[in-house]
């Protein structure tokens, strides 16, 4: 079994792939920006929770996918790592 990311790695991983496939190269997100606040949408809050799945092989449920657990990158990563364990 693979060694699970730590959170700070999952942040990572997330911004850069925000910044690469949502958002344009001008926009600055930061960890802990509400993703409502920045225009993002369903479709691109499943995009990055698919991706974190594919990229750690990790699962979140369906039911970790609140918008509590959505509210941020931070939220996200939390969320992953959580549900990792």
């Amino acid at each position: 079994m693979s060694k699970i990311p730590d959170q700070e790695t999952i942040i990572e991983a997330l911004l850069t792939y925000s910044k690469e496939q949502i958002f344009d190269d001008s926009f600055e997100i930061h960890p802990d920006d509400l993703l409502s606040d920045t225009g993002i949408d369903s479709h691109n809050l499943l995009d990055l929770v698919i991706f974190l799945e594919r990229e750690f092989n990790i699962s979140i449920s369906d039911a970790d996918l609140t918008a509590e657990n959505l509210a941020s990158i931070s939220a996200i990563a939390k969320c992953a790592v959580g549900s990792s364990n």
